[in-house]
Protein backbone atom coordinates (compact mmCIF):
# COMPACT_ATOMS: atom_id res chain seq x y z
CA UNK A 1 0.00 0.00 0.00
CA UNK A 2 1.15 3.87 -0.55
CA UNK A 3 1.53 5.58 2.25
CA UNK A 4 -2.00 7.75 2.35
CA UNK A 5 -4.41 5.35 4.62
CA UNK A 6 -8.00 5.63 5.92
CA UNK A 7 -9.53 3.34 7.73
CA UNK A 8 -12.41 2.65 5.14
CA UNK A 9 -9.17 2.19 2.53
CA UNK A 10 -10.00 -1.33 0.45
CA UNK A 11 -8.35 -2.27 -2.62
CA UNK A 12 -9.59 -4.61 -5.66
CA UNK A 13 -7.02 -6.64 -7.36
CA UNK A 14 -7.95 -8.08 -10.63
CA UNK A 15 -5.55 -10.26 -12.98
CA UNK A 16 -7.08 -12.03 -16.39
CA UNK A 17 -10.71 -10.99 -16.17
CA UNK A 18 -12.55 -10.40 -19.08
CA UNK A 19 -10.61 -7.75 -20.90
CA UNK A 20 -8.71 -6.70 -18.04
CA UNK A 21 -5.51 -7.83 -17.57
CA UNK A 22 -4.55 -6.38 -14.36
CA UNK A 23 -6.40 -4.08 -11.97
CA UNK A 24 -5.07 -2.30 -8.67
CA UNK A 25 -8.14 0.03 -7.42
CA UNK A 26 -8.48 1.98 -4.15
CA UNK A 27 -11.74 2.25 -3.26
CA UNK A 28 -11.89 4.79 -0.29
CA UNK A 29 -13.55 8.29 -0.84
CA UNK A 30 -13.61 9.44 -4.88
CA UNK A 31 -12.64 6.54 -6.97
CA UNK A 32 -12.81 8.03 -10.34
CA UNK A 33 -12.05 5.23 -13.57
CA UNK A 34 -11.56 6.69 -16.88
CA UNK A 35 -10.87 4.94 -20.57
CA UNK A 36 -12.58 4.70 -23.84
CA UNK A 37 -15.99 2.57 -24.43
CA UNK A 38 -15.04 -1.67 -24.06
CA UNK A 39 -11.98 -1.44 -22.02
CA UNK A 40 -12.84 -2.93 -18.84
CA UNK A 41 -14.31 0.27 -16.96
CA UNK A 42 -18.11 -0.94 -15.69
CA UNK A 43 -15.95 -4.19 -14.79
CA UNK A 44 -14.60 -3.09 -11.57
CA UNK A 45 -18.21 -1.78 -10.47
CA UNK A 46 -20.10 -4.81 -11.62
CA UNK A 47 -17.47 -6.54 -9.72
CA UNK A 48 -17.36 -4.78 -6.55
CA UNK A 49 -20.95 -5.09 -6.22
CA UNK A 50 -21.36 -8.58 -6.44
CA UNK A 51 -18.25 -9.22 -3.73
CA UNK A 52 -20.37 -6.97 -1.13
CA UNK A 53 -24.11 -8.35 -2.60
CA UNK A 54 -22.83 -11.82 -1.97
CA UNK A 55 -21.54 -10.71 1.51
CA UNK A 56 -25.56 -9.76 2.14
CA UNK A 57 -26.73 -12.83 0.74
CA UNK A 58 -24.83 -14.76 2.88
CA UNK A 59 -26.25 -13.18 5.86
CA UNK A 60 -29.51 -13.54 5.04
CA UNK A 61 -29.53 -16.94 3.89
CA UNK A 62 -27.89 -17.66 7.14
CA UNK A 63 -30.47 -15.79 9.43
CA UNK A 64 -33.44 -16.82 7.56
CA UNK A 65 -32.49 -20.17 7.14
CA UNK A 66 -32.56 -21.41 10.27
CA UNK A 67 -35.37 -18.89 11.42
CA UNK A 68 -37.30 -20.82 8.39
CA UNK A 69 -36.11 -24.19 9.58
CA UNK A 70 -37.18 -24.09 13.13
CA UNK A 71 -40.51 -22.61 11.87
CA UNK A 72 -41.32 -25.59 9.60
CA UNK A 73 -40.41 -28.09 12.63
CA UNK A 74 -42.46 -25.91 14.73
CA UNK A 75 -45.54 -26.48 12.06
CA UNK A 76 -44.97 -29.80 11.62
CA UNK A 77 -44.48 -30.57 15.62
CA UNK A 78 -48.39 -28.64 15.93
CA UNK A 79 -50.12 -30.47 13.03
CA UNK A 80 -49.07 -34.20 15.01
CA UNK A 81 -50.18 -33.15 18.36
CA UNK A 82 -53.25 -31.58 16.71
CA UNK A 83 -54.53 -35.61 15.64
CA UNK A 84 -55.89 -36.07 19.24
CA UNK A 85 -59.44 -35.06 19.47
CA UNK A 86 -58.78 -33.28 22.28
CA UNK A 87 -59.31 -29.75 23.40
CA UNK A 88 -56.20 -29.36 25.65
CA UNK A 89 -53.77 -30.90 22.96
CA UNK A 90 -54.98 -28.57 20.52
CA UNK A 91 -54.50 -25.97 22.50
CA UNK A 92 -50.96 -26.75 23.29
CA UNK A 93 -50.49 -27.31 19.79
CA UNK A 94 -51.77 -23.75 18.53
CA UNK A 95 -49.60 -22.53 21.49
CA UNK A 96 -46.33 -24.50 19.99
CA UNK A 97 -47.62 -23.02 16.30
CA UNK A 98 -47.12 -19.65 17.48
CA UNK A 99 -43.27 -20.15 19.50
CA UNK A 100 -40.99 -17.66 17.52
CA UNK A 101 -38.35 -19.21 15.84
CA UNK A 102 -35.94 -16.08 16.60
CA UNK A 103 -36.49 -16.07 20.74
CA UNK A 104 -35.86 -19.58 20.61
CA UNK A 105 -32.29 -19.20 18.41
CA UNK A 106 -31.73 -15.97 21.08
CA UNK A 107 -31.90 -18.37 24.43
CA UNK A 108 -30.70 -21.28 22.69
CA UNK A 109 -32.95 -23.13 24.88
CA UNK A 110 -36.24 -24.72 24.03
CA UNK A 111 -36.96 -25.77 27.51
CA UNK A 112 -40.72 -23.10 26.63
CA UNK A 113 -41.27 -25.80 24.25
CA UNK A 114 -40.76 -28.74 26.60
CA UNK A 115 -42.97 -27.12 29.31
CA UNK A 116 -45.97 -27.19 27.06
CA UNK A 117 -45.13 -30.48 25.41
CA UNK A 118 -45.17 -31.95 29.39
CA UNK A 119 -49.12 -30.58 29.93
CA UNK A 120 -50.53 -32.91 27.05
CA UNK A 121 -50.53 -37.21 26.81
CA UNK A 122 -48.35 -38.00 23.81
CA UNK A 123 -50.58 -40.33 21.29
CA UNK A 124 -47.87 -43.27 21.19
CA UNK A 125 -47.94 -43.77 17.59
CA UNK A 126 -46.48 -40.30 16.99
CA UNK A 127 -44.11 -40.01 20.06
CA UNK A 128 -40.73 -41.09 18.08
CA UNK A 129 -41.42 -38.63 15.38
CA UNK A 130 -42.20 -35.71 17.66
CA UNK A 131 -38.57 -36.73 19.83
CA UNK A 132 -37.35 -36.18 16.16
CA UNK A 133 -38.45 -33.22 15.27
CA UNK A 134 -37.52 -31.95 19.03
CA UNK A 135 -34.09 -33.16 18.26
CA UNK A 136 -33.98 -31.28 14.95
CA UNK A 137 -34.75 -28.21 16.91
CA UNK A 138 -32.36 -28.47 19.10
CA UNK A 139 -29.81 -29.08 16.49
CA UNK A 140 -30.91 -26.12 14.64
CA UNK A 141 -30.61 -24.09 17.78
CA UNK A 142 -27.14 -25.60 18.43
CA UNK A 143 -25.15 -26.02 15.17
CA UNK A 144 -24.49 -23.07 12.88
CA UNK A 145 -24.82 -23.95 9.13
CA UNK A 146 -21.92 -24.65 7.10
CA UNK A 147 -21.15 -20.03 6.38
CA UNK A 148 -18.16 -20.96 4.27
CA UNK A 149 -20.77 -22.77 1.83
CA UNK A 150 -23.16 -20.54 2.49
CA UNK A 151 -20.67 -17.44 1.51
CA UNK A 152 -19.59 -19.64 -1.31
CA UNK A 153 -23.13 -20.39 -2.74
CA UNK A 154 -23.89 -16.35 -2.51
CA UNK A 155 -20.67 -15.17 -4.02
CA UNK A 156 -21.42 -17.47 -7.16
CA UNK A 157 -25.29 -16.29 -7.37
CA UNK A 158 -23.95 -12.69 -7.31
CA UNK A 159 -21.01 -12.96 -10.00
CA UNK A 160 -22.88 -14.92 -12.06
CA UNK A 161 -26.01 -12.86 -12.01
CA UNK A 162 -23.73 -10.03 -13.16
CA UNK A 163 -21.38 -11.13 -15.70
CA UNK A 164 -23.48 -14.29 -16.73
CA UNK A 165 -20.59 -17.16 -18.06
CA UNK A 166 -17.08 -16.46 -17.88
CA UNK A 167 -13.84 -16.89 -20.70
CA UNK A 168 -11.86 -19.84 -19.79
CA UNK A 169 -8.66 -18.12 -18.59
CA UNK A 170 -7.70 -18.43 -14.96
CA UNK A 171 -9.02 -14.96 -13.36
CA UNK A 172 -7.60 -14.24 -10.27
CA UNK A 173 -10.19 -11.63 -7.78
CA UNK A 174 -8.91 -10.41 -4.32
CA UNK A 175 -10.36 -7.67 -2.38
CA UNK A 176 -8.29 -6.22 1.04
CA UNK A 177 -8.08 -4.01 3.72
CA UNK A 178 -5.79 -1.15 4.52
CA UNK A 179 -3.66 -3.69 6.57
CA UNK A 180 -3.86 -5.96 3.74
CA UNK A 181 -5.74 -8.75 5.21
CA UNK A 182 -7.94 -10.29 2.93
CA UNK A 183 -11.72 -9.84 3.05
CA UNK A 184 -12.64 -12.01 0.37
CA UNK A 185 -9.92 -14.23 -2.23
CA UNK A 186 -10.98 -16.53 -5.03
CA UNK A 187 -10.45 -17.98 -8.94
CA UNK A 188 -12.45 -18.05 -11.62
CA UNK A 189 -11.66 -20.72 -14.37
CA UNK A 190 -14.61 -21.77 -17.27
CA UNK A 191 -16.64 -20.17 -15.27
CA UNK A 192 -16.10 -22.04 -11.81
CA UNK A 193 -15.44 -20.05 -8.45
CA UNK A 194 -12.56 -21.91 -6.59
CA UNK A 195 -9.89 -21.62 -3.64
CA UNK A 196 -12.02 -18.98 -1.98
CA UNK A 197 -11.09 -17.71 0.90
CA UNK A 198 -13.19 -15.58 3.31
CA UNK A 199 -11.05 -13.53 5.95
CA UNK A 200 -12.21 -9.92 7.60
CA UNK A 201 -15.68 -8.76 7.31
CA UNK A 202 -16.29 -5.82 4.91
CA UNK A 203 -17.28 -2.80 6.90
CA UNK A 204 -19.75 -1.80 3.97
CA UNK A 205 -23.60 -2.08 4.77
CA UNK A 206 -25.18 -1.89 1.58
CA UNK A 207 -24.19 -1.17 -2.25
CA UNK A 208 -25.74 0.42 -5.17
CA UNK A 209 -24.88 0.68 -8.66
CA UNK A 210 -26.40 3.67 -10.51
CA UNK A 211 -26.51 2.73 -14.55
CA UNK A 212 -29.13 5.01 -15.67
CA UNK A 213 -32.02 7.51 -13.79
CA UNK A 214 -34.22 5.53 -16.60
CA UNK A 215 -34.87 2.80 -14.05
CA UNK A 216 -37.29 5.33 -12.08
CA UNK A 217 -39.85 4.47 -15.25
CA UNK A 218 -38.97 0.92 -15.35
CA UNK A 219 -39.13 -0.05 -11.87
CA UNK A 220 -41.36 -2.31 -10.98
CA UNK A 221 -40.80 -4.37 -14.65
CA UNK A 222 -37.12 -4.68 -13.19
CA UNK A 223 -38.42 -5.49 -9.42
CA UNK A 224 -40.38 -8.01 -11.11
CA UNK A 225 -37.56 -9.87 -13.22
CA UNK A 226 -35.29 -12.73 -11.40
CA UNK A 227 -31.50 -12.50 -10.98
CA UNK A 228 -29.34 -15.72 -10.48
CA UNK A 229 -30.18 -15.56 -6.61
CA UNK A 230 -33.71 -16.09 -7.24
CA UNK A 231 -33.29 -19.87 -7.41
CA UNK A 232 -36.89 -20.97 -6.31
CA UNK A 233 -38.50 -18.39 -8.03
CA UNK A 234 -40.26 -19.62 -11.51
CA UNK A 235 -37.67 -19.06 -14.76
CA UNK A 236 -40.22 -19.80 -17.91
CA UNK A 237 -39.25 -16.99 -19.82
CA UNK A 238 -42.81 -16.10 -20.66
CA UNK A 239 -43.10 -15.59 -17.17
CA UNK A 240 -40.27 -13.43 -15.75
CA UNK A 241 -37.55 -11.56 -17.78
CA UNK A 242 -33.92 -12.33 -16.00
CA UNK A 243 -31.97 -9.21 -15.11
CA UNK A 244 -28.50 -8.19 -13.91
CA UNK A 245 -28.73 -7.94 -10.11
CA UNK A 246 -27.65 -4.61 -9.18
CA UNK A 247 -30.61 -3.57 -11.78
CA UNK A 248 -32.98 -5.31 -9.96
CA UNK A 249 -30.97 -4.23 -6.46
CA UNK A 250 -32.22 -0.58 -7.40
CA UNK A 251 -35.72 -0.88 -8.72
CA UNK A 252 -36.33 -2.41 -5.21
CA UNK A 253 -34.97 -0.03 -3.19
CA UNK A 254 -37.33 2.10 -5.43
CA UNK A 255 -40.14 -0.06 -4.99
CA UNK A 256 -39.43 -0.14 -1.08
CA UNK A 257 -38.85 3.55 -1.21
CA UNK A 258 -39.73 5.68 2.03
CA UNK A 259 -39.22 9.26 1.59
CA UNK A 260 -38.72 10.51 5.30
CA UNK A 261 -36.35 8.03 6.41
CA UNK A 262 -33.50 10.79 6.65
CA UNK A 263 -35.71 13.07 8.92
CA UNK A 264 -36.08 9.89 11.39
CA UNK A 265 -32.59 9.26 11.27
CA UNK A 266 -31.83 12.77 11.77
CA UNK A 267 -28.17 13.15 10.02
CA UNK A 268 -28.51 17.00 9.76
CA UNK A 269 -25.04 17.24 7.20
CA UNK A 270 -26.99 15.00 4.47
CA UNK A 271 -30.46 16.76 5.18
CA UNK A 272 -28.43 20.20 4.50
CA UNK A 273 -26.79 18.88 1.31
CA UNK A 274 -30.76 17.54 0.35
CA UNK A 275 -32.05 20.62 0.55
CA UNK A 276 -29.16 22.02 -1.36
CA UNK A 277 -29.90 19.66 -4.05
CA UNK A 278 -33.41 21.01 -4.16
CA UNK A 279 -32.55 24.26 -4.58
CA UNK A 280 -30.28 23.08 -7.58
CA UNK A 281 -33.16 21.44 -9.29
CA UNK A 282 -35.55 24.25 -7.99
CA UNK A 283 -37.89 21.60 -6.59
CA UNK A 284 -38.43 18.62 -4.65
CA UNK A 285 -38.18 15.23 -6.78
CA UNK A 286 -39.53 12.21 -4.62
CA UNK A 287 -42.16 10.00 -4.88
CA UNK A 288 -45.96 10.69 -4.74
CA UNK A 289 -48.23 8.17 -3.88
CA UNK A 290 -51.24 10.19 -5.86
CA UNK A 291 -48.64 9.20 -9.05
CA UNK A 292 -47.57 6.06 -7.88
CA UNK A 293 -44.04 7.41 -9.56
CA UNK A 294 -41.17 9.62 -8.58
CA UNK A 295 -42.27 13.39 -9.43
CA UNK A 296 -40.42 16.49 -9.17
CA UNK A 297 -42.48 19.12 -7.19
CA UNK A 298 -42.29 22.83 -8.84
CA UNK A 299 -43.87 25.93 -7.61
CA UNK A 300 -47.01 24.04 -7.18
CA UNK A 301 -46.88 21.94 -9.94
CA UNK A 302 -46.20 17.68 -9.80
CA UNK A 303 -44.08 16.69 -12.94
CA UNK A 304 -43.74 12.88 -13.06
CA UNK A 305 -40.56 11.41 -14.19
CA UNK A 306 -41.66 10.52 -17.74
CA UNK A 307 -41.60 14.10 -18.27
CA UNK A 308 -38.36 15.48 -16.34
CA UNK A 309 -35.55 16.07 -17.85
CA UNK A 310 -32.97 13.85 -18.04
CA UNK A 311 -30.61 15.72 -16.04
CA UNK A 312 -32.52 16.66 -13.11
CA UNK A 313 -34.47 13.38 -13.30
CA UNK A 314 -30.31 11.98 -12.55
CA UNK A 315 -29.48 14.88 -10.05
CA UNK A 316 -33.09 13.84 -8.26
CA UNK A 317 -32.39 10.28 -8.10
CA UNK A 318 -29.29 11.07 -6.23
CA UNK A 319 -30.91 13.37 -3.74
CA UNK A 320 -34.65 10.80 -3.05
CA UNK A 321 -31.79 7.70 -2.80
CA UNK A 322 -30.34 10.14 0.22
CA UNK A 323 -33.76 10.90 1.77
CA UNK A 324 -34.53 7.31 1.74
CA UNK A 325 -31.46 6.58 3.45
CA UNK A 326 -30.02 4.04 0.60
CA UNK A 327 -27.08 6.64 0.72
CA UNK A 328 -25.41 7.07 3.64
CA UNK A 329 -22.01 7.11 5.55
CA UNK A 330 -21.91 3.20 5.71
CA UNK A 331 -22.75 2.62 2.31
CA UNK A 332 -20.95 2.57 -1.19
CA UNK A 333 -22.54 4.13 -4.70
CA UNK A 334 -21.35 3.75 -8.05
CA UNK A 335 -22.44 5.52 -10.89
CA UNK A 336 -21.56 4.10 -14.43
CA UNK A 337 -21.63 7.25 -17.02
CA UNK A 338 -23.41 9.76 -14.86
CA UNK A 339 -22.97 11.73 -17.82
CA UNK A 340 -25.07 10.34 -20.40
CA UNK A 341 -28.03 12.90 -21.09
CA UNK A 342 -26.01 15.46 -19.58
CA UNK A 343 -25.30 19.24 -20.56
CA UNK A 344 -21.58 20.01 -19.44
CA UNK A 345 -23.33 22.34 -17.07
CA UNK A 346 -25.43 19.61 -15.36
CA UNK A 347 -22.30 17.18 -15.97
CA UNK A 348 -19.99 19.83 -13.84
CA UNK A 349 -22.83 20.12 -10.96
CA UNK A 350 -23.36 16.81 -10.82
CA UNK A 351 -19.69 16.16 -10.09
CA UNK A 352 -19.45 19.10 -7.76
CA UNK A 353 -22.49 17.27 -5.81
CA UNK A 354 -20.57 13.77 -6.00
CA UNK A 355 -17.79 15.97 -4.31
CA UNK A 356 -20.10 16.91 -1.48
CA UNK A 357 -20.81 13.53 -0.98
CA UNK A 358 -17.71 11.96 -0.25
CA UNK A 359 -17.04 14.95 2.01
CA UNK A 360 -19.99 13.71 3.97
CA UNK A 361 -18.18 10.63 4.33
CA UNK A 362 -19.97 8.80 1.60
CA UNK A 363 -17.81 6.60 -0.66
CA UNK A 364 -18.79 7.28 -4.65
CA UNK A 365 -17.14 5.12 -7.54
CA UNK A 366 -17.47 6.92 -10.54
CA UNK A 367 -17.10 5.37 -14.32
CA UNK A 368 -16.64 7.54 -17.26
CA UNK A 369 -15.01 8.37 -20.14
CA UNK A 370 -16.60 12.22 -19.86
CA UNK A 371 -13.58 15.01 -19.90
CA UNK A 372 -16.33 17.50 -18.48
CA UNK A 373 -16.88 14.72 -15.57
CA UNK A 374 -13.36 14.16 -15.08
CA UNK A 375 -12.01 18.10 -15.19
CA UNK A 376 -14.94 18.47 -12.66
CA UNK A 377 -14.18 16.27 -9.91
CA UNK A 378 -10.42 16.88 -9.78
CA UNK A 379 -11.58 20.73 -9.09
CA UNK A 380 -14.17 19.72 -6.83
CA UNK A 381 -12.54 16.82 -5.27
CA UNK A 382 -9.45 19.74 -3.87
CA UNK A 383 -11.15 20.05 -0.48
CA UNK A 384 -11.04 16.18 -0.50
CA UNK A 385 -7.91 14.86 1.60
CA UNK A 386 -5.89 12.90 -0.83
CA UNK A 387 -6.02 9.84 0.97
CA UNK A 388 -9.29 9.86 0.34
CA UNK A 389 -9.52 9.87 -3.62
CA UNK A 390 -8.00 7.89 -6.76
CA UNK A 391 -8.35 8.59 -10.43
CA UNK A 392 -7.37 5.60 -13.16
CA UNK A 393 -6.92 5.38 -16.44
CA UNK A 394 -7.81 2.03 -18.30
CA UNK A 395 -5.28 1.90 -20.91
CA UNK A 396 -6.32 -0.52 -23.45
CA UNK A 397 -3.73 -2.54 -25.54
CA UNK A 398 -4.04 -5.15 -28.08
CA UNK A 399 -7.57 -6.13 -26.76
CA UNK A 400 -6.78 -6.07 -23.20
CA UNK A 401 -6.53 -3.53 -20.25
CA UNK A 402 -4.71 -2.68 -17.03
CA UNK A 403 -4.96 0.44 -15.06
CA UNK A 404 -3.09 2.92 -14.48
CA UNK A 405 -2.85 5.74 -11.48
CA UNK A 406 -3.00 9.49 -12.47
CA UNK A 407 -4.36 10.58 -9.18
CA UNK A 408 -1.41 12.99 -9.07
CA UNK A 409 -1.67 13.90 -12.68
CA UNK A 410 -5.41 14.00 -13.60
CA UNK A 411 -5.52 17.36 -16.21
CA UNK A 412 -2.20 16.40 -17.60
CA UNK A 413 -2.87 12.90 -18.15
CA UNK A 414 -6.56 11.76 -18.10
CA UNK A 415 -7.96 15.09 -19.37
CA UNK A 416 -5.11 15.20 -21.79
CA UNK A 417 -5.70 11.83 -23.12
CA UNK A 418 -9.23 12.61 -24.41
CA UNK A 419 -8.04 16.04 -25.70
CA UNK A 420 -5.72 13.60 -27.70
CA UNK A 421 -8.44 12.25 -29.03
CA UNK A 422 -9.78 15.04 -31.02
CA UNK A 423 -6.55 15.87 -32.40
CA UNK A 424 -6.73 16.20 -36.23
CA UNK A 425 -10.52 17.40 -36.52
CA UNK A 426 -10.33 21.31 -36.81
Amino acid sequence: FPTRRSSDLMRLMIEKLGIIDYANININGLTVICGENDSGKSTIGKLLFALIKSSQKYEDDLEVGVISEIRSSLIRLSSLLSLPNDNKTRFISNEIRRLDPEDLIISKDISILLNKLSQINIYNPIQSKIEEIIKNIQNLINNKPDENKLKRDALRKAIFSEFGKLAENLSRINLINENGDNLIKFNISNSVIDNVEFGQRMNISDITYIESPFILQFRRMFYNAITSLDENLPRRPWMRDTVSLHLKDLAKKLTNYQSDLIDLIGDEELQKLSNEISLLIDGDFSYDDEFDDFVLHRNGKKISSMNTASGIKSIGLINALIKGNVINKNTLLILDEPETNLHPKWQNEYARLLCKLVENNIRIIAVTHSPYIVSSLYHYSKAIDNARKNFYWANKIDGSTSFEEYTDNVMGGIVLKFANELEGMY
